[in-house]
């Protein structure tokens, strides 16, 4: 080991560097500045590496053991035993726990990830068979109950009524999915507010919104307990979800028992619709 690797490390302060570079991690990660908080983790754990190669400890104990030869200036294989598992061992118990220390620190950032989301979704890398074949890479199949409905160009109405677009979907350059959607309760209130990909919740109407500790899915209750909307993006070209919102005080419930063909002129079980204008049309609009 070179002197000057050995400089960088031995030093009297070493100490004082690994506690405030400990302490620095700890306090970015709280304050959610994540990339500095993976910086001074990384500098704590290569400096404390570092300084227990080039101890004073570690040079005792190899120095405990003198290395013997016989007549032939042939090494003895019993007469020493290279100090591998003070290098190791230490080592590797340094990287568990900075590592332990890493994996706490992005769970904080995904938490706060999925505060910040603002309803796009990223895929979950799953497999899902559907029926409808995939002609570009960013199609996208939406899944409901036996029914699956496909969009090539974005954005996509999925759900129309008389005039209105109910429900639409968007894709980022990212490959992110957004959803454009307004949930009301029987009342008329909005309980969640969905506008491609950003999601407005309603703070005086009592709700639960669940990612369930994936950037992959979305899922809101409204204040009856009951869910209003699921979404989960199984893959890039999959998107799985369900639904229960009212227009005009009449209540529309989307989900395997309620698949879109109970609707309207395009009522199918168990097949793949690629709608014109809207792959579900639900009433009539002259306009179009």
């Amino acid at each position: 080991m070179s002197l000057r690797f050995k400089s960088m490390f031995h030093w009297k302060h070493s100490k004082w560097v690994i506690e405030l570079c400990g302490g620095a991690a700890l306090a970015t990660a709280l304050a959610s500045q994540f990339y500095f908080a993976y910086f001074f983790l990384f500098v704590t754990t290569f400096y404390s590496i570092g300084c227990w190669l080039t101890s004073d400890t570690l040079a005792r104990k190899r120095q405990s053991k003198p290395v013997l030869y016989g007549p032939d200036e042939e090494r003895l294989p019993s007469a020493v035993k290279t100090p591998l598992l003070w290098r190791l061992v230490p080592t590797a118990a340094m990287l568990v726990l900075f590592g332990f220390f890493g994996l706490w620190i992005r769970g904080l950032q995904i938490d706060k990830e999925l505060e910040s989301l603002s309803g796009w979704l990223y895929p979950a890398g799953e497999h899902v068979d559907v029926p409808c074949p995939l002609a570009y890479p960013d199609d996208l199949v939406l899944v409901c109950g036996t029914n699956s409905y496909f969009a090539d160009k974005f954005p996509h109405t999925v759900i129309a009524i008389n005039c209105d677009n109910v429900l639409s979907v968007d894709r980022d350059v990212n490959g992110r999915v957004g959803i454009t959607l307004t949930i009301l309760d029987k009342d008329g209130k909005v309980v969640v507010d969905l506008d491609h990909g950003q999601f407005t919740v309603n703070r005086n109407n009592y709700f639960k919104i669940d990612r369930q500790r994936s950037r992959s899915t979305l899922s809101v209750v409204d204040q009856y307990k009951q869910e209003v909307l699921y979404l989960h993006l199984a893959s890039k070209n999959v998107l799985q979800f369900r639904a229960l919102f009212n227009y005009r005080g009449v209540p529309i419930r989307i989900d395997d028992s309620h698949p879109f063909g109970n609707f309207g002129n395009n009522s199918f079980e168990g097949g793949c619709l690629h709608g014109g204008i809207a792959d579900v049309q639900i009433g009539q609009c002259l306009a179009r």
